[in-house]
């Protein structure tokens, strides 16, 4: 791996059998799936994909199973050229999620973490020599907490790199977390849960970028579907638009692939605001493919589909 540059993802990485259906279910009610289909996922192995398609070299390092499900991650990460040295086995099933996908391309989504509940702070200490190495440091909240913490301090001694937490799943720990990180990637819900501010209009979720800022996050980045991103730029809150007028297939790897790609460009010294705008194409791109990390483009396709300014 090539070392001062790199992009390490602590992680998860799930099996995901995905459900297509006309609409998705209230609760109480049952919905006939259209199709069924099984893919490989999980938001840290995703937004390794995302990274390492727009040119990062990327260190993961996640816990699967010895079973079907944790040999196919490896060897599918490792054919995509992510380094994969790292990664644990552990005696526990691969980490499983079930996805219902509906006509719109909006979901539902419920992960049994499986293997990825016993990564621990050992497996990421042992990983020092790459973290004190890093570029960017990503991290969400699908693996323990203290796993997450424990290479905080190591990816420090470069004093230049970043550290990313994409806050979710929200749990009752993102609080503590959110000031270890230069960058938090939050949704309008969970943005809404944490800053305690409901969104409706553009002028809240402002509102509650500067209320997670408030809590400790240098820079809090705010997810707003097609509505954008809110951001911090220079000081300032910035709204950055989202692609418009596309055919969205299925949006279930947009989030991990904003994430993987403001890696990359942040990773590249793109100043904050261009790196959410690019961010947020490159999502947009993703949307308009089924799937999660095979929907992935590269840096070429980013650009022809959004041609430089």
């Amino acid at each position: 791996m090539s070392q001062g540059r790199s992009v390490v993802v602590v992680g998860s990485a799930v099996v995901d059998q995905t459900f297509r259906v006309a609409s998705l279910p209230l609760p109480g009610e049952s919905a006939v799936a259209d199709t069924v289909g099984r893919s490989l996922g999980g938001k840290g192995a995703n937004q390794a994909a995302a990274a390492r398609r727009l040119g990062a070299p990327v260190l993961f390092l996640g816990c699967v199973g010895d079973d079907e499900g944790g040999r196919e991650t490896r060897d599918d990460l490792a054919r995509r050229e992510i380094d994969v040295r790292l990664m644990v086995t552990a005696d526990a099933p691969t980490g499983y999620a079930a996805v219902l996908v509906d006509e719109a391309g909006e979901n539902q989504i419920a992960v049994h973490l499986g293997a990825n509940a016993l990564l621990t702070a050992a497996h990421v200490e042992a990983a020092r020599e790459d973290l004190a190495g890093a570029a960017v440091y990503i991290a969400q909240l699908e693996v323990p907490p203290d796993a997450i913490r424990a290479g905080l301090p190591i990816v420090r001694e470069n004093e230049e790199a970043i550290a990313i937490l994409n806050v979710a799943p929200l749990h009752e720990e993102a609080a503590d977390l959110l000031p270890l990180f230069d960058v938090a990637v939050v949704n309008r819900v969970e943005a809404e849960m944490l800053a305690g501010v409901g969104i409706q209009t553009l002028d809240d979720a402002l509102a509650a970028a500067r209320g997670l800022q408030g809590l400790g996050v240098a820079d809090p980045v705010v997810t707003l579907g097609a509505a954008g991103a809110v951001c911090f730029d220079r000081g300032r809150t910035v709204h950055v638009p989202a692609p418009q007028d596309l055919e969205v297939v299925e949006t279930t790897g947009a989030g991990d692939a904003f994430v993987g790609a403001l890696a990359c460009f942040l990773r590249d010294g793109v100043d904050m605001a261009e790196s959410v705008l690019a961010a947020g194409r490159y999502a947009a791109l993703a949307v308009t493919r089924p799937g999660t990390r095979d929907a992935y483009g590269d840096r070429a396709e980013l650009e022809r589909a959004f041609p430089p300014d």
